[in-house]
C-alpha cells in the first residue's frame, strides 16, 4: 500500500500507520480517524490513503472503532456534553448521543475534549492549557456519565509532550487518584438493594456507583438514598449506570453514629451486578 507513488507526507503517514499497524508486539487500541465512518472517509481521502479502514480491520479487528468493536460519540469535544448535547443518561448500548438501552449491539460511548481553552487539536505554539480546576468539571461531566474521556494528546514537534502541557496531565492524574481511589467504605455484589454505613465523623459528598459491565448494563431505574435514622432524603435518581455513574450531592454531609446510605435499583432487565456502590469524602482542589 505503502509503495503507491504517493506525494512524501502523505507517503510518510502511510509508512507510520502501516508500522504502527504490523510491526510492534503490543495491540493497537484504535486509531483516532476510525471512531465513526464519516472520519474515517475524511481522514483517509485527506492523507490519500483510501483503504486505511480496510487495512485497519484486516490487521487489527480488535481495535476500537472496527465494526466488531464499534463506539458511539458524545457529540461535543468542548468537554462538556451536558451543555452542548443534554443532561440524559447515556447507555453504552445502541447508536445515537445517548445510546439506546432497548439495543442488543454493545457501542460504549466516548468524549474526546481538547487539553486547549482553545478549539485546537495539535500542537501550536502560545496555546493556553485547561488548568485542574478547568479538568475536573470535564471529568465529572464525561466519566462521572458513564463514558470514556480520551484527553488529547498534543505532541510537539520534537515528537514530545510539551512541558507545559505535563503538569495538567500528571494533575489530574493525581487528582483522580486522590479523590476516587480509596472511597470511606464500599460494596458491592448481585442484587437489587445496597447498604453502607458511613463511619462516625466522616464528611462525605459523593457516591459512585458502577455495573460490572462483562454482563451488560442492566440497570434501568434506580435510587441513591441518606438515612441517619429519620427517613431516607433522596441523594440522587437515574436511569442508566454501565461502567460508571458519579454523583455529587448539594452539600457536604458528616456522618453521625448511625449514617446510612441505600442504592435501590428498582428495575432491571436481569439481576443487577455492581461492581462498585461507595461513598466518598470531598475531594482537594474543588
Amino acid at each position: 500500500m505503502c509503495t503507491l507513488k504517493l506525494p512524501k507526507h502523505k507517503s510518510q503517514s502511510c509508512g507510520r500507520i502501516m508500522e504502527i499497524l504490523r510491526r510492534y508486539g503490543w495491540t493497537v487500541v484504535s486509531i483516532a480517524c476510525l471512531y465513526l465512518k464519516h472520519k474515517i472517509s475524511c481522514f483517509c481521502t485527506f492523507i490519500g490513503l483510501d483503504g486505511l479502514q480496510d487495512l485497519m480491520v484486516h490487521l487489527q479487528p480488535q481495535a476500537v472503532g472496527t465494526p466488531k468493536n464499534p463506539t458511539g460519540w458524545c457529540g461535543t469535544e468542548s468537554g462538556h456534553p451536558s451543555k452542548d448535547v443534554g443532561p440524559g443518561d447515556v447507555w453504552s448500548t445502541g447508536s445515537g448521543f445517548f445510546g439506546d438501552p432497548n439495543s442488543s449491539q454493545w457501542m460504549p460511548k466516548f468524549c474526546d475534549p481538547q487539553l486547549f481553552q482553545e478549539h485546537v487539536w495539535f500542537w501550536e505554539p502560545n496555546l493556553h492549557v485547561r488548568t485542574l480546576g478547568m479538568m475536573i468539571p470535564i471529568y465529572h461531566d464525561i466519566v462521572g456519565r458513564g463514558m470514556v474521556m480520551e484527553l488529547a494528546f498534543s505532541i510537539d514537534r520534537d515528537g514530545l509532550v510539551d512541558p507545559t502541557h505535563e503538569p495538567v496531565y500528571k494533575a489530574l492524574g493525581a487528582w483522580v487518584r486522590s479523590c476516587y481511589g480509596t472511597p470511606l467504605v464500599e460494596t458491592s455484589g448481585s442484587g437489587n438493594e445496597f447498604y453502607l454505613t458511613v463511619p462516625e465523623g466522616a464528611t462525605f459528598d459523593r457516591v459512585q456507583i458502577q455495573e460490572d459491565i462483562v454482563t451488560g448494563q442492566r440497570v434501568r431505574e434506580y435510587a441513591v438514598e441518606v438515612s441517619s435514622g429519620a427517613g431516607w432524603t433522596s441523594v440522587a435518581a437515574a436511569k442508566a449506570i454501565g461502567r460508571k455513574r458519579i454523583f455529587l450531592m448539594n452539600s457536604t454531609m458528616t456522618a453521625t453514629s448511625n449514617t446510612t446510605l441505600r442504592l435501590s435499583l428498582s428495575n432491571a432487565i436481569a439481576t443487577p451486578n455492581i461492581k462498585q456502590f461507595a461513598v466518598f469524602k470531598p475531594c482537594p482542589s474543588e
